[in-house]
């Protein structure tokens, strides 16, 4: 969008002085070639050539820290595609009470340039030494957020303890968090618990023996037989509960992960991790780690659905199936195991 932006002409800068005595006007050489700077800026400004402009702008700022050159230096920035320094300068610009009616104008710049930048945040342990892709070193803990252009960074720090350089990505407007404070990192998420099963003694005591019969009779009491295939089936459908309990849990976590992984395919275009240098990074690691996750996620749903199908249909078939007696007619089956033999035992009465 075009917005109508007014340049500082060397009067304002030179207004100052018009009245001053003789003696007084006779700056030293330095000022004189920042004056000139700034006259030179202006001109080329004139001519669209904006670059050369900013070049100019700075070299007046350095010696002469006028509100007015930072004013027109920022708008050569910002003319240039320099968003990060335009922004901080109109931030200077709107923080200098020296500044006038220009406080005003370069508040709304710092509010449109605030959307096209990012911002990192960064929690370190006090007087730790922060960097950003190894630029100007500051002190923590930080004011505020650092401005960066958007795309993958590098955030270092001379911590003693924990990681001392993160990766991250930042996008327009968006403002990023990185902790250096091991106290103040995210707990790892808690396992899942494993589904209850039988002790080893109770397992091998029913697959073993099977229900408990007299070893000299040749039916097997009634109510004992009843028993022991009432626990065998409730024990195999509390195990296919469970099961199904832990598909319903990681089918859930694989519709998550997979919105997010549907999230990230709709924001980048197909290449957009395939791009050497900005374009790939922790957002690309991020969308890797959920698409990865889904997967995994997906697969322990699926084999636990299945697994707690094969135990409702065993206890199914124990329930019908399981071999009863009666004391009166009619045949029965028992397994049999022994020391050194282990068999089916059957019958029948009449």
């Amino acid at each position: 969008m075009r917005r109508a932006v007014r340049w500082t002409m060397i009067a304002t800068l030179a207004g100052g002085t018009a009245m001053a005595p003789a003696s007084a006007r006779a700056a030293d050489k330095s000022t004189r070639e920042a004056e000139a700077r700034f006259q030179e800026g202006l001109a080329r400004v004139k001519n669209h050539d904006f670059e050369a402009a900013r070049l100019s702008f700075a070299q007046a700022y350095t010696v002469l820290h006028r509100p007015q050159i930072l004013w027109n230096l920022a708008l050569a920035e910002e003319k240039t595609g320099h968003v990060v320094e335009a922004l901080q300068h109109f931030r200077g610009v709107a923080d200098d009470a020296g500044a006038g009616a220009d406080r005003a104008n370069a508040q709304r710049h710092v509010d449109a340039l605030m959307a096209l930048t990012g911002h990192i945040e960064v929690k370190a342990p006090p007087g730790a030494q922060v960097t950003v892709d190894g630029s100007t070193s500051l002190t923590a803990p930080l004011a505020a957020a650092i401005d960066v252009v958007p795309g993958r960074h590098v955030v270092d720090a001379d911590v003693a303890v924990g990681p001392r350089s993160i990766p991250i990505e930042v996008a327009e407007g968006q403002v990023a968090r990185v902790n250096f404070v091991p106290q103040e990192t995210t707990a790892p998420p808690a396992p899942v618990a494993a589904p209850p099963q039988a002790s080893p003694a109770s397992a091998a005591s029913v697959n073993a023996h099977g229900p408990e019969a007299p070893q000299d009779d040749r039916t097997a009491p009634a109510d004992s037989s009843s028993g022991a295939r009432l626990a065998m089936t409730a024990s195999l459908g509390g195990a296919a509960v469970v099961a199904f309990g832990l598909g319903i849990y990681f089918g859930l976590h694989s519709r998550s992960e997979a919105s997010s992984v549907n999230t990230f395919v709709g924001t980048y275009p197909s290449s957009y991790c395939s791009a050497p240098s900005a374009t790939a990074g922790a957002t690309c690691a991020q969308w890797n780690d959920a698409y990865q996750a889904q997967n995994r996620d997906a697969v322990i749903s699926d084999v636990a659905y299945v697994t707690g199908g094969v135990l409702t249909a065993a206890a199914i078939a124990t329930w019908f199936f399981w071999p009863r007696s009666s004391h009166g007619s009619g045949a029965w089956v028992l397994p049999e195991a022994g020391p050194s033999s282990a068999g089916l035992r059957g019958g029948a009465s009449f």
